[in-house]
C-alpha cells in the first residue's frame, strides 16, 4: 500500500483519528484506489478466513491497519478481527429479524410480487397510475429509478433485508442488487397497469 497510494491520501489516512475513520471509507472515496485495484487476492483470501465478509469492514480494516502502520502504532489484527466479527454476527441477527417483519420503520413490507403491486395501488393517485400505464415501453420507466424506484428501495428493505428481499432471493434472485430489484417490481407493475386499463 505504502507504494501504491499517493503522499496526499497518506497524509489524509495518517491524520485522520481513528474513530473517524468510517467517515472517510464512502464507496465513492478513492483514498485506496491504486492499492484496491493492485491488491493481490491474498489479503482478501486472510479476511474472509478471518471471517471478515462485509465490504465497509474489509476497507476499514485496511484503513485501519495502514493508518497504524504510516504512524508507527501496533497493529493489533487479532483484535480488529474480533471487532468485525462481532458486529458481522449482529448484523447477520437484524437482517435475519428483518427478514421475518411485515412492518419496518412503519412501512408495511410486501409478501411477494402482487403484494406489491397492491402496495403501489394504494400508494399511487390515479393520475400517477395513468402516467405509469401510458409509457411507450419498460425502457421509459427509468425516469422512475430514482424517486419511486428509489422509495421502493429503501422503504421496503431491498438493500437493508425484508421479507420482499428474501422472496426475490427465495425465487431466483439471489444476487442481484436493490436496483435490480426495484426495476423488476416497476416493469411487472407496469405490464398489471396496463392489463387492468385493457377494455
Amino acid at each position: 500500500m505504502n507504494k501504491v497510494v499517493s503522499v496526499e491520501n497518506k497524509n489524509t489516512i495518517r491524520s485522520c483519528s481513528e474513530d473517524s475513520l468510517r467517515k472517510l471509507q464512502s464507496y465513492k472515496n478513492n483514498l485506496l484506489e491504486a492499492y484496491h485495484y493492485r491488491v493481490d487476492c491474498g489479503v482478501f483470501g486472510i479476511l474472509r478466513e478471518k471471517k471478515v465478509y462485509l465490504r465497509e469492514d474489509i476497507y476499514h480494516f485496511l484503513l485501519l491497519t495502514f493508518h497504524r502502520y504510516l504512524n508507527g502504532y501496533e497493529l493489533d489484527t487479532e483484535g480488529q478481527f474480533e471487532y468485525y466479527n462481532t458486529v458481522f454476527l449482529r448484523k447477520e441477527e437484524e437482517r435475519k429479524r428483518r427478514m421475518e417483519q411485515d412492518t419496518i420503520n412503519g412501512v408495511y413490507i410486501p409478501k411477494d410480487l402482487q403484494d406489491c403491486f397492491r402496495e403501489l395501488d394504494k400508494k399511487l393517485t390515479a393520475e400517477e397510475k395513468n402516467q405509469i400505464a401510458s409509457l411507450a415501453s419498460v425502457d421509459d420507466l427509468i425516469a422512475y429509478h430514482r424517486g419511486l424506484g428509489m422509495w421502493i428501495r429503501n422503504a421496503w428493505g431491498l438493500w437493508g433485508g425484508s421479507r420482499l428481499l428474501k422472496y426475490f432471493k427465495d425465487t431466483g434472485f439471489e444476487f442481484v442488487m436493490a436496483d435490480d430489484l426495484s426495476v423488476e417490481i416497476l416493469i411487472g407493475y407496469y405490464k398489471y397497469l396496463q392489463q387492468k386499463t385493457k377494455p
